[in-house]
C-alpha cells in the first residue's frame, strides 16, 4: 500500500492527479463493503477490511472534482513571496502533486511548512495561512490526521 510505503509512488510519465486516486480509492471502498457486508465472511476477512480502510486517500467531493486541490496552485502564482520560492512550490509539489499524487508529497509539503514558519514575519501572513490551510487539505486526502 502506498500509505504504509509498501507500494512505491513514482511518475511513470502520465497525468494521474488526485481525483483519479480518490476516484480509485471509492471504487476499492465499495469493493471492500461488498465484501464485509457478505454472509458468512470470516473473522480474518473483517479484521483485513478495517485495516484497509484507513489507508485509503478521500473520496470526499472536493477531491473528486476535476481539478482538486488547487489552492497549491493559487499559492505557487501569489505575488507577495519570492521568485525562487515560487518556483520551488511549483516544481516540488504543484507539479508533481499534479502528476502523481504521493506522500512523498506530504511529507514536502510538510518540510516546507517547517521552513516558511521557522522565523515568524519572513513570509506574508496571509501566504503562509494559505500553505497551512492547503498542508491541511492534503493531510485529510492521505487520511494523515489533522
Amino acid at each position: 500500500w502506498i500509505y504504509t510505503g509498501q507500494i512505491s509512488c513514482s511518475e511513470d510519465g502520465g497525468h494521474y492527479r488526485p481525483n483519479k486516486h480518490a476516484e480509485i480509492s471509492r471504487q476499492i471502498f465499495r469493493e471492500l463493503e461488498k465484501m464485509y457486508y457478505t454472509k458468512g465472511i470470516s473473522p480474518e476477512d473483517v479484521l483485513v477490511i478495517r485495516k484497509i480502510h484507513p489507508c485509503l486517500p478521500s473520496f470526499k467531493s472536493e477531491f473528486t472534482a476535476t481539478v482538486p486541490l488547487t489552492r497549491i496552485r493559487d499559492i505557487a502564482h501569489r505575488n507577495d513571496i519570492p521568485h525562487e520560492l515560487k518556483q520551488e512550490i511549483k516544481h516540488t509539489i504543484q507539479n508533481k502533486l499534479h502528476r502523481s499524487a504521493g506522500p512523498e508529497d506530504l511529507v514536502a509539503t510538510e518540510a516546507m511548512l517547517t521552513r516558511i514558519t521557522k522565523n515568524p514575519g519572513e513570509y506574508n501572513g496571509a501566504f503562509v495561512e494559505q500553505f497551512q490551510i492547503f498542508y491541511s487539505e492534503l493531510k485529510d486526502f492521505f487520511n494523515a490526521g489533522r
